[in-house]
């Protein structure tokens, strides 16, 4: 057991002083897609895909989150269902886009993005865009591990509006 603590220390010793120190950051990558009607995957491509921890991404959970309850409020209250799911759609857009510290990157045609060197700890991912001609929102939590490729998948659309 001594002999263990004694190696652990010296490896981290020299990995400090020969720079290579235990890494801050890691990797998140991810795909977004919604499945179709006859079963089929259906990618979100080129869409923003929008990143934050700590309070912004309380923050940008709880704009989410009211833009969500809103539209339904809306559908209760007998409003157009594709204006409240466009107008919810808009608030989490503008959302997202008041926030500068939000990092942000886009998907490619196959709906997959890859966000290298972000600061370890808990983020909420947000996309928006289209799948199968609809206008979708999708949003998940994460854990984002120094040193680690942590892979997200979003196939389901918090929000999905034609």
């Amino acid at each position: 057991m001594k002999w263990r603590l004694i190696s652990s220390a010296v490896l981290s010793m020299a990995a400090i002083v020969f720079g290579q120190a235990e890494p801050t950051t890691g990797t998140l990558v991810g795909r977004v897609f919604a499945i179709a009607k006859d079963g089929e995957t259906k990618p979100a491509r080129i869409a923003p895909v929008y990143v934050a921890t700590g309070a912004d991404r309380i923050s940008l959970q709880q704009s989410v989150d009211a833009a969500l309850a809103k539209r339904a409020d809306d559908l209760k209250s007998n409003t157009d269902p594709e204006q409240a799911c466009l107008l919810a759609s808009m608030s989490v857009h503008e959302a997202v886009k008041s926030d500068s510290s939000i990092q942000t990157a886009n998907t490619d045609e196959d709906g997959t993005f890859d966000l290298p060197k972000l600061k370890a700890g808990v983020y909420t991912v947000v996309v928006i865009g289209a799948a199968d001609g609809y206008q979708s929102v999708w949003y998940s939590t994460t854990t984002v591990v120094p040193g680690k490729r942590q892979k997200i998948k979003l196939s389901e659309p918090a929000l999905s509006c034609q």
